[in-house]
């Protein structure tokens, strides 16, 4: 059994509708799905469903590590999913009903996140303000509201987001990769060359 190390970058109390609501930067392998997350205990908090590897995925020899953020469904969700599907089981998990105003800087950057992934730009660019408006320390956020700016071709905007997801987190390794992308693009390829 081999373990990968990560961080839990986001853990939203209403997840997106299909169960996924924990977000993680551990690098994940193509048959992972249905695999454990454990946290540094060994406890299970959820199971790992989707990466984000489209663009960042770098080859190791024969296999394709992904590097993006991940995404899980946390095991309360899945508890009360299951107990509604078979109560025979006798699994539970604990209900949370949330209205809007109660949304954290996780709801949002998940949902911003999502909705970045199904072309909705704007909508995105609103939800990842909201979760940097509630926590100006979020560079997920800032590195996710920088994708957004990418895919609508505004380079500087994307270089400036992702320069705060890197001044937040220096190791976050995906904030520089976007960045020299976005770089590139803008035909600024004199700053890599030394």
């Amino acid at each position: 059994m081999e373990f990968s190390e990560g961080k839990v970058t986001a853990n939203a109390k209403r997840p997106l509708a299909d169960g996924y609501g924990l977000v993680y930067s551990n690098n994940t392998l193509p048959g992972m799905s249905g695999g454990s997350v454990l946290d540094s205990q060994g406890k299970l908090i959820g199971i790992h469903g989707r990466a984000d590897g489209e663009r960042q995925v770098k080859r190791m020899e024969t296999v394709y590590v992904k590097t993006g953020f991940n995404l899980g469904i946390p095991i309360n969700t899945f508890l009360r999913a299951v107990a509604t599907v078979d109560p025979t089981l006798g699994l539970s998990g604990k209900g949370v009903t949330l209205t809007s105003s109660q949304l954290t800087t996780d709801d949002f950057s998940l949902q911003g996140t999502d909705k970045f992934h199904q072309g909705d730009y704007q909508g995105a660019i609103a939800d990842l303000d909201q979760a940097i408006e509630l926590n100006p320390e979020n560079a997920f956020a800032y590195n996710n509201r920088g994708n957004t700016y990418y895919a609508l071709q505004k380079y500087p905007q994307a270089i400036a987001e992702y320069d705060k997801a890197i001044a937040l987190n220096p190791d976050y390794a995906e904030a520089y990769f976007n960045r020299g992308l976005a770089h590139t693009l803008m035909g600024n390829k004199r700053l890599f060359i030394k």
